[in-house]
């Protein structure tokens, strides 16, 4: 449904703007992100993962990526996104996310161009989900792992899943 996105939007703009410094910030950004496409703003969507994926150091980035190409196949744009999930797999070959783009690569030279059956929403929800490996690396520097400690307590906040490292 298209108003739930709009208030998912709405309520992640909310967060945001009272918790700008919440250390759960990124994960709302791309949330934002994910609403933009599902709600049929693709060249926005577009234009927002590319700009989240320029930050290397994020351990959103392949999720960004995906979401980069998810669009740009939308667009028709299908050799960009090809270039996305190559350039991932050759630069983080032991990546725990390497596999997922290995298989949407594989998926994207076996699907004609016209997505077969798949809303934007459900192309969505297939491609963020993470893979059952070992946390993700990304690029050539890995950040440390972080102890499993409990995120403050944010007003009128719903929970957000967080994947396990």
């Amino acid at each position: 449904d298209q108003g739930n996105y709009e208030l998912a939007l709405a309520k992640y703009e909310e967060f945001a703007q009272k918790f700008p410094a919440h250390e759960l910030l990124e994960g709302s950004e791309l949330g934002k992100i994910h609403c933009m496409e599902a709600m049929g703003r693709t060249e926005d969507a577009l234009t927002a993962y590319a700009a989240f994926a320029q930050q290397s150091y994020r351990f959103l980035r392949p999720q960004a990526l995906t979401g980069q190409a998810r669009c740009l196949i939308q667009l028709g744009r299908r050799e960009e996104a090809r270039t996305i999930y190559e350039d991932f797999i050759t630069a983080n070959p032991k990546s725990g996310w390497t596999p997922r783009m290995k298989e949407l690569l594989v998926e994207l030279k076996r699907k004609p161009a016209a997505v077969a059956g798949a809303s934007t929403a459900q192309a969505l929800q297939m491609q963020v989900q993470p893979p059952q490996a070992a946390a993700p690396t990304v690029g050539p520097v890995a950040e440390p792992e972080s102890p499993n400690v409990s995120a403050p307590a944010v007003p009128d906040a719903q929970p957000v899943a967080v994947p396990a490292p």
